[in-house]
C-alpha cells in the first residue's frame, strides 16, 4: 500500500447512522485548486465528478461535452461539461492531480471514483 492509499484510509471518515444519513458512505475533506471541500469516495464510479457550482466556486475552467453517463438503476443522461485541466488535489500529506467530469448532484460536490484511487 502506497502513502497515497495510506493517507486515504487514514483520512475518511464513516459516520454513524445518528450522525449522518450518509452513514454507509465513506466521504473526507480534501483540497481542490487549493481549496478545502468535502468529497464522497466511491470505489464504484469510474471517474470524478464535480457539480458545476463548486468548479465555479474553485475557479477551475470548464467546457461544454456531449459525452453521457449512466448511473446504476436509472437512464444515461448528459453530462454537463469537463474541466479543461487537471485539478490540483491534496488530501492529507498527499497532494497530485486529476481529471473531473461536470454533473448535476444533489448531495455532495465531489465524488471520487475508481481514477483517483
Amino acid at each position: 500500500m502506497g502513502e497515497k492509499e495510506k493517507t486515504l484510509l487514514s483520512k475518511a471518515k464513516c459516520p454513524s447512522s445518528k450522525e449522518s444519513k450518509h452513514s454507509k458512505l465513506m466521504y473526507m475533506d480534501i483540497k481542490l485548486n487549493s481549496k478545502t471541500t468535502r468529497a464522497m469516495v466511491d470505489t464504484g464510479a469510474t471517474h470524478n465528478f464535480i457539480a458545476t457550482g463548486e468548479a465555479k466556486w474553485l475557479g477551475l475552467t470548464l467546457s461544454k461535452d456531449g459525452s453521457r453517463m449512466k448511473a446504476v438503476n436509472s437512464k444515461d443522461q448528459p453530462i454537463a461539461g469537463l474541466v479543461n485541466e487537471e485539478v490540483p488535489v491534496s488530501v492529507g500529506s498527499w497532494s497530485g492531480k486529476d481529471n473531473f467530469m461536470l454533473v448535476l448532484m444533489d448531495d455532495f460536490q465531489v465524488i471520487l471514483g475508481i481514477e483517483f484511487l
